[in-house]
């Protein structure tokens, strides 16, 4: 009588995300960088952001570190470049996912004034008119005469770090040292012009 050795079957080896993706948040011109770790070995690795998926370019790079890393990174990123992303990861009977989201600030540094205040002399009865341009994204900016701040005064925002203030119908008392200042995350800064009056 003869005996049979019973046949062993191996099971397909199953996938595992073992470091999953995590959400981040760079600043605008930096490097995003996602990475992915799995037990098993994926047939097919697909990366998506939104429901597009993702293709090498010059400034975008797909990688395989090894059997099980794999990771995606975007170099000199934009605003644009903010979302969700995703990766699949597939074998030819099953997939497994992971998914992050991505924030890009906007790079903040202290406040430059492009175009300053100048000394300036007005004619009374006529407006004063004070303008800036700012660049640096400010978050407050401020008006002062001697040291006070005009908060009841006529200030606009312009548009593109531009600010104006307007002094109408001047007079002796409007006369006085002007100052503007900027303000945001980083720092302030400020600039100043002696005001004074025409006959």
């Amino acid at each position: 009588m003869s005996s049979k050795a019973p046949l062993s079957v191996q099971a397909p080896e199953t996938l595992k995300i073992k470091r999953p993706l995590r959400d981040i948040t760079v600043d605008k011109g930096t490097k995003i960088l996602l990475s992915v770790e799995v037990e098993g070995r994926p047939k097919t690795v697909k990366w998506y952001k939104g429901s597009e998926q993702i293709t090498a370019t010059r400034t975008m790079k797909i990688e395989r570190v090894s059997d099980n890393e794999y990771k995606l990174e975007v170099e000199n990123c934009e605003m644009s470049d903010a979302g969700a992303y995703r990766v699949v990861l597939s074998t030819e009977s099953e997939s497994v996912e992971s998914s992050c989201t991505v924030t890009v600030k906007e790079k903040v540094h202290l406040p430059v004034f492009k175009k300053g205040l100048n000394d300036q002399a007005v004619p009374k009865g006529q407006s004063l008119v004070l303008e800036v341009e700012i660049d640096g994204a400010p978050k407050v900016v401020k008006w002062y005469k001697n040291g006070d701040e005009l908060k009841n005064a006529k200030t606009e925002d312009l548009g593109n770090g531009k600010y104006r203030l307007t002094v109408p119908d001047f007079k002796d008392s409007d006369v006085g040292e002007y100052s503007v200042t900027a303000e945001n995350d980083v720092g302030e800064v400020e600039s100043k012009a002696k005001v004074g009056s025409m006959l």
